[in-house]
């Protein structure tokens, strides 16, 4: 699953493929019900919300999924 955790404004101007949206704050009740052992990739505009995002699903789910965090963010993703 490919989760953007930038703003709803953002995401809607532009986001990856299949990506869905949910804000930082929202991110560890989106996963609760997400499969065991899922991989998640973590996207934002720069990085820096998408590592706060994985923080957050570590603190609360330990090793429970598989996380990526997009270096660079968006940023990153759109020019390569």
């Amino acid at each position: 699953i490919i989760i953007d955790v930038r703003s709803r404004e953002d995401y809607d101007r532009w986001h990856v493929k299949d990506a869905v949206n949910v804000e930082v704050d929202s991110i560890t009740d989106y996963v609760r019900d997400i499969y065991e052992n899922t991989k998640i990739v973590l996207y934002c505009e720069r990085g820096g919300r998408s590592f706060r995002a994985a923080r957050l699903i570590e603190q609360e789910y330990n090793s429970r999924y598989k996380l990526y965090v997009v270096r660079g963010g968006i940023k990153g993703y759109k020019y390569h």
